[in-house]
């Protein structure tokens, strides 16, 4: 019996002592750690600042791979709040019914959808954010082929589905050409708001239809999708839809819309 006791003190002490044991060990730990004087892991510097280095300027990825000296945050919200210059203010609405607010007018008047930095952003002295913008696009190179080729902007009552200029652009880079039928396919007679697309005579002054789909939540004219908007935490360009004219309706397009299309 009273080994037994014995056995059972044994038991009940040591755990005790054990536990003991590991929590001085797991105090003791922090301690090790921090005592390296305030550097790194084998005695190198800690820090997130390293000195900047020379950009070789015979070198084409010189700037990319360099290290450049890293921006304040008050310098950074400077930057943002001021620093640079001021986005331009949206371009006024025209009037409806005044002697400036036809079709042709509102086109080479209008700002268009933002340009954002994108990829070279980051490139940039000093360095901006991808999502920072850049410009805003507009719609005066499409007013100035209908100009050219003859067709009357502010001849009738005319829903236009207007590219910007950067899709123009773009459109002609890759062999195509603003000839009259190809403008006039852009244009539909009356006034079309984008909530009756799916129902509406979409047939244009060139004689073509255009095709209305919805798919992926968004409202496509032929392949292209007018007045389509950014969603959730994208940051793409948004294109106006239902802009009043006097003389009818703009949507701005994000393609050169061609006759012929077919699904």
């Amino acid at each position: 019996m009273l080994y037994a006791v014995a056995f059972a003190a044994a038991g009940f002490v040591a755990p005790s002592l054990y536990a003991t044991k590991v929590h001085q060990s797991q105090v003791a730990m922090p301690s090790v750690l921090m005592g390296e004087g305030g550097k790194g892991f084998g005695g190198g510097e800690a820090t997130r600042d390293p000195e900047p280095t020379a950009v070789d300027p015979s070198d084409p990825k010189g700037k990319q791979q360099a290290i450049h000296k890293a921006e304040s945050f008050a310098d950074y919200l400077a930057r943002r709040n001021g620093g640079a210059a001021a986005a331009p203010a949206p371009a006024a609405a025209p009037a409806a019914g005044g002697a400036d607010g036809g079709i042709f007018a509102t086109c080479k008047s209008l700002e268009g959808p933002a340009i954002l930095w994108g990829p070279d952003g980051p490139l940039q002295d000093p360095m901006k954010e991808e999502s920072d913008i850049k410009g805003y696009d507009g719609f005066g190179k499409f007013a100035d082929a209908c100009a050219a080729a003859g067709v009357d902007l502010d001849g009738g009552e005319y829903t236009v589905f207007v590219p910007t200029d950067t899709t123009i652009d773009e459109f002609i880079v890759n062999g195509g050409a603003l000839t009259a039928d190809v403008l006039k396919y852009h244009i539909v007679p009356g006034s079309i708001k984008k909530a009756s697309w799916s129902s509406a005579d979409l047939t244009t002054l060139q004689g073509g239809k255009l095709t209305y789909r919805r798919m992926f939540r968004k409202d496509f004219i032929d392949d292209a999708s007018p007045g389509v908007e950014p969603a959730g935490a994208s940051k793409g360009a948004s294109f106006p839809s239902d802009l009043s004219c006097s003389n009818g309706l703009i949507h701005a397009c994000n393609l050169v819309l061609q006759p012929g299309w077919t699904p």
